[in-house]
């Protein structure tokens, strides 16, 4: 393991989140949460073992929402980024 991570108890079932969390904390980092600004998008043609994608991401022809509570969260935090886009338009 990388140093961060060495001395770290991997046997208490955590998650990753949480593993890297408890080492931050052990190491004195501070970290803030920031507010969501991307979210998880896919095509038709992608596998899963979750959540299939579906909903237009606006002005990206193919482009699927994964998550919507993801891609609303981003939308509130980065107001008009996909909102009257056209097709093929940059931003």
């Amino acid at each position: 393991f990388p140093t961060l991570f060495q001395h770290t108890d991997w046997d208490n079932g955590s998650n990753p989140e949480s593993a890297l969390k408890r080492v931050w904390i052990s190491k004195g980092i501070n970290v803030k949460r920031t507010d969501r600004v991307m979210f998880t998008v896919a095509t038709q043609f992608d596998t899963t073992r979750w959540r299939k994608a579906k909903g237009d991401v606006p002005g990206v022809p193919g482009l699927l929402k994964k998550y919507h509570d993801e891609y609303d969260q981003t939308q509130r935090n980065c107001p008009g980024v996909f909102e009257g886009r056209e097709s093929g338009e940059e931003q």
